[in-house]
């Protein structure tokens, strides 16, 4: 390329400029579009000039940005002067750089620098910084001054600063002064206030801290003193004492080689707060003592080795209100917590046994006045918890196994009355269960894992749930809430082929049950379809299903679907429409069939797209004033006498078991209504947003 390539404006101005000569750009100017220069580039360099040529970018504003000043320095290698201003026009730094050739640059990096990237003079797009980097303040005055050596590496700021670092204040004066040693920290440092007053002294070798360093108030006095010692295990962690204002020693650490040793806290008016006993660089393993400011003992946490840990904490009085300890017996391991209030009434004790062959938990809480709260006893997967009524009575007494509710369920009043005594195994009911009224047996049935036995002879059975009926606008809601959850599991391949008309009046029936118990001031409500079942829909050319509308299976492609139909104990329509040279009919029996079934039975008939699943449209029939981000709703058989229903309020779940003789309650009792109360009314949890 030769001569001037310029791009205009769309008012005729030059927007672009640049020379070329003999392939190389010599000069580049570029505008602003509003006609302020922006950049310019010019290489200027005659023979013998050491001067290659500048770069200089402007604000729209007018003001000079950044300069760049090319040049050979005395070795002939090509570097550039550069300097950068703000908006005021004060410089803001000012640095040298170099330009590194491929021989510079380590072998390890040469796969960074391709040929293409390398010109006729053989440097590369390296460009690293050297010699004395200075920072200043918009005010003129330098903020840091700092030496590189000539590094050829793209990380060459990690290891090239090398010589001596100042940092100053705006007023002029020194904040920092230093060495850096191939890009560390070496020898004497020192930190100085804004005043000019010595802050603190440091030094450093190879990296490390070393020797003592000092911190001092800007009156002089002695703030801080710190050791580290190189030789030691803990060349990082110093031994450092440290002073308050008024001269008065509030922390220290002395370690020795081993990093064993002690810390001291000491309160502003010289009072000792904590001892920290070190072992071995850490403080994790030895006895560690607190106190209060008054001179009373707080706490003590003993981790010394071959000693059972214990850790005490008392109350400001003096009475004991924390202890906790671990103890080792052969192969059983014993952790103990207990606390007590002020008053030295006992408020929790837990014990926690674990054995290679059994392991013990037993929790005990206690109100300040000391009547019980709560009693938890485990053995191994076996477990029992009692709650209690504040008055000190029993009120909740839930047993069981492996997580699962197994074992008695007693239920009393405030008074000692039994409101329920049931049992269970695997969160089902499964033996005796009675429910009373001023002690007066209300309800009593037999169960095996749920199935109630209607032969018991002692058997008095609350119906009232099984004698609830309901409207056709009721069972339709419902109805349309089962189809709902059910059009959900459609392409899960899991799920049963078909669910009958009777079981679809099953599960409505459990619905209303279940809404007849619901017993939480939160509103039960469903968000559903106006739907009902999927249903198939063939399209039949007549030019190969002839004969379809006779059932004649002289035509292997009707006896084929025929047989289809025997497999769903489908009866065969006995009218047919025949449209565009097709037999067209909806089959349609009453009961729910999953998109799963259809597409297991029928998919080369759909493939083929003579078969069409009509899906219901999934239109929320919800009050759009609210959107209720919550009801996640679910039904399900659990075994053959229960039904189990899940409903979640964003971030809380509940599960309720339905048995079949109407009974309803929260799945293996372990939870209640003032649990779904509780969750109703978390500002976090459920919340209704306004439709817009």
């Amino acid at each position: 390329m030769e001569g001037v390539c310029q791009q205009l404006d769309q008012k005729g101005k030059i927007y672009e400029r640049r020379v070329f000569v003999v392939g190389r750009m010599k000069e580049e100017i570029l505008y602003y579009y509003e006609g302020g220069l922006r950049s310019e580039f010019r290489i200027t360099q005659l023979p013998g000039d050491s001067v290659i040529g500048f770069q200089k970018t402007y604000t729209e504003a007018g003001k000079l940005q950044t300069h760049y000043i090319f040049y050979l320095n005395k070795k002939k290698r090509r570097c550039a002067f550069y300097r950068e201003y703000y908006p005021n026009g004060s410089l803001r730094f000012q640095r040298t750089y170099c330009w590194a050739k491929l021989d510079d640059i380590d072998p390890s990096a040469y796969k960074d620098h391709p040929p293409h990237t390398i010109d006729e003079e053989g440097y590369t797009y390296l460009m690293t910084e050297f010699g004395e980097s200075l920072t200043f303040y918009e005010n003129g005055q330098v903020s840091e001054r700092k030496v590189y050596r000539m590094e050829f590496s793209s990380n060459y700021y990690d290891y090239a600063m090398d010589g001596p670092y100042y940092q100053y204040f705006d007023n002029g004066k020194v904040m920092t002064k230093g060495y850096y040693h191939e890009g560390t920290k070496d020898g004497p440092w020192k930190r100085y206030y804004y005043t000019g007053e010595l802050s603190e002294t440091e030094s450093h070798k190879e990296n490390l801290p070393v020797g003592t360093w000092e911190g001092f108030y800007s009156n002089g006095d002695k703030k801080h003193l710190k050791i580290y010692d190189p030789n030691s295990n803990h060349v990082f962690v110093p031994s450092e004492t440290y002073w308050n204002e008024n001269k008065i020693k509030v922390r220290e650490k002395i370690l020795d080689i081993e990093g064993t040793g002690m810390n001291r806290v000491w309160s502003e008016l010289g009072v000792l707060l904590e001892e920290t006993e070190w072992i071995q660089n850490s403080e994790i393993r030895g006895l560690k003592k607190k106190w209060y400011p008054s001179g009373q003992e707080q706490s003590i946490l003993d981790n010394r080795p071959n000693a059972s840990s214990r850790y005490i904490e008392y109350h400001e009085n003096g009475v004991l209100a924390k202890l906790h300890e671990h103890q080792m017996n052969k192969d059983t391991v014993i952790d103990t917590r207990q606390e007590w209030s002020e008053s030295n009434q006992l408020l929790l004790r837990i014990i926690s046994k674990q054995s290679p062959k059994k392991n013990e938990y037993t929790l005990s809480s206690f109100s300040p006045q000391g009547t019980p709260i709560q009693s938890i006893t485990q053995i191994n997967e076996l477990r029992k918890e009692i709650d209690y009524a504040p008055n000190g009575v029993a009120i909740k007494e839930i047993n069981s196994d492996k997580g699962g509710t197994s074992g008695a369920y007693i239920l009393r009043d405030t008074s000692g009355n039994i409101i329920h005594s049931f049992h269970y195994k695997d969160n089902l009911r499964h033996g005796i269960c009675e429910s009373f009224v001023n002690e007066k047996v209300i309800f009593r049935q037999r169960y095996t894992m749920a199935c109630p036995d209607n032969n018991y002879p002692e058997r008095v059975n609350n119906t009232s749930n099984k004698a609830v009926n309901w409207t056709a606008e009721q069972g339709a809601r419902y109805r349309k809430m089962i189809y709902t959850q059910l059009n959900k599991q459609s392409f899960n391949p899991k799920i049963p082929a078909f669910y009958s008309k009777k079981a679809i009046d099953t599960l409505v029936e459990r619905l209303v049950w279940f809404d007849k118990n619901w017993e939480s001031s939160a509103l039960l409500e469903f968000n559903y379809f106006g739907a009902t079942g999927d249903k198939i829909q063939f399209n039949l050319p007549i030019n190969i299903f002839k004969g379809a509308d006779r059932c004649d299976t002289v035509n292997p492609y009707v006896k084929q679907l025929l047989d289809v139909f025997k497999k769903l104990n489908w009866e065969w329509p006995t009218a047919m429409k025949t449209s565009n040279d097709s037999y067209t009919f909806t089959y349609d029996d009453g009961n729910f069939y999953p998109y799963s079934s259809y597409s297991h039975y029928f998919q080369w008939y759909i493939q083929q797209g003579w078969a069409i699943v009509e899906m219901p449209e999934r239109q929320m029939e919800i009050d759009f004033n609210k959107i209720a981000h919550r009801q996640q709703f679910g039904i399900a058989r659990y075994n053959a006498c229960a039904f189990v229903v899940s409903y979640s309020f964003f971030d809380a779940s509940f599960q309720w078991l339905i048995y079949d003789d109407g009974s309803v309650e929260f799945f293996g009792q372990k939870q209640d209504w003032s649990d779904v109360d509780k969750a109703a009314s978390n500002p976090n949890g459920i919340h209704y947003l306004p439709y817009d």
